[in-house]
């Protein structure tokens, strides 16, 4: 089973027309109004050409999508030919190369995979089970980072229930913000997942791990029915497209970028192009444009938000507007500090990002001590609080605003 499921009759993504790009600026415009409502991907909203053999310019590379891939929630947007290589070879080996890491990020990170290595260690609890090594890094980054959402699991299992629910009131049954049942159980699991000593993945040598459950947890566990005890929940793909980023980056294959299906995306050249995103405001007709901004010398970039901006995200929205989203906190309770906050970096991976992002976004409410922190550790900030965007720094290209907004720099 996959968490976003696509029907295969709606292709990946609409191409459109291209869009010359001036050689003086090499501006290109990753506009997510365009991405999310247009071509349905986190990814690009600047124009592409559609991928005919020998085209040139900005292209869409078609990754074949299979159960045991995570083809149909990474897009992989590239400009081949600019270097020794031709076009069509560069899109082929570009193809391959994101190919087999697709299918590498889903063993490693989805505990949907078949065979998949989430899988093998929710199973094995007290057994230790040899990993790969991107893998194995990735749980040190979450043990580093000092973050529980690792052991969240049982909260994100519960809520995709909620969030692929066909009506309003199979939604309810299973969300604890409306259900006293469901509230009951998240309360009961908030006393372990948020406990070291009821659970734990311990990190052994040689890329190997042992996760390790309390007997009062692995009791709990069986009378409730839960057997997922780690998943990286709203992270993997963070991780999935740093993967895909990585190999195409270690083959040499450096003018492009990768982008999730929920916002998260690497750019593997940004020092040379200027991107632009847009914040969302969550309104009862749904998503409306607030802000406009460009973005130049990026590394990567993550967009939270708690509204539905395509059509296989994972949020469900209530016919009053109300959203559910994996975004919790320790309670599994929901938690959006704003309807929509864009953290970036010039040199940290998209899962390095994403985890500081987390602190500043993980909120009920703003917090500009935390948004001031993460900008020290090389993170900057652009969220929506009511009708004023707030930045840290404010971008140099300036914003656009949609009419009622203003924008201020975080002091």
């Amino acid at each position: 089973m996959k968490r976003y499921a696509r029907d295969k009759s709606d292709p990946l993504v609409k191409p459109v027309e291209k869009i010359e790009l001036s050689e003086k600026n090499l501006r290109l415009r990753a506009v997510f109004a365009i991405i999310f409502f247009v071509i349905g991907i986190t990814a690009i909203g600047f124009g592409v050409k559609s991928c005919l053999e020998g085209n040139s310019g900005w292209q869409i590379i078609e990754i074949p999508q299979s159960k045991d891939s995570l083809a149909s929630e990474l897009t992989v947007m590239y400009n081949p030919g600019q270097g020794d290589k031709s076009i069509v070879s560069e899109r082929k080996a570009v193809n391959l190369l994101c190919t087999s890491a697709m299918k590498d990020a889903c063993l490693m990170f989805d505990p949907f995979c078949e065979g998949g290595y989430i899988t093998a260690i929710n199973t094995s609890q007290g057994q230790p089970v040899k990993v790969p090594g991107r893998l194995y890094a990735a749980f040190e980054e979450m043990e580093k980072s000092g973050s529980r959402l690792l052991y969240y699991g049982p909260y994100y299992e519960i809520l995709w229930q909620t969030l692929g629910a066909g009506d309003d009131y199979s939604a309810s049954v299973t969300d604890p913000g409306m259900s006293a049942e469901t509230r009951e159980l998240f309360d009961k699991i908030s006393v372990y997942v948020n406990n070291d000593n009821a659970v734990k993945l311990q990190l052994l040598e040689n890329d190997t791990v042992k996760l390790g459950l309390s007997a009062a947890y692995a009791q709990f566990a069986r009378e409730n029915g839960i057997d997922v005890f780690i998943d990286f929940g709203w992270l993997k793909n963070a991780f999935a497209v740093d993967l895909v980023a990585d190999a195409l980056t270690d083959g040499g294959y450096t003018n492009g970028f990768v982008s999730s299906c929920d916002g998260f995306s690497r750019y593997l050249n940004g020092k040379e192009y200027t991107y632009d995103v847009t914040l969302y405001k969550n309104v009862d007709g749904g998503p409306a444009e607030a802000a406009r901004f460009g973005i130049g010398q990026i590394a990567s970039g993550v967009l939270f938000h708690n509204m539905k901006l395509n059509s296989i995200e994972g949020v469900y929205r209530y016919g009053d507007g109300k959203t559910v989203t994996l975004y919790t906190d320790k309670d599994g309770s929901q938690a959006a500090a704003a309807d929509s906050m864009y953290v970036y970096s010039s040199s940290l991976s998209c899962s390095q990002t994403a985890l500081y992002g987390a602190d500043a976004y993980l909120r009920k409410q703003p917090d500009t001590a935390t948004v001031r922190s993460i900008g020290e550790k090389g993170v900057k900030t652009a969220y929506l609080s009511g009708n004023t965007v707030f930045c840290l720094p404010t971008p140099d290209g300036g914003i656009q605003l949609a009419d009622g907004y203003e924008v201020k720099t975080v002091e």
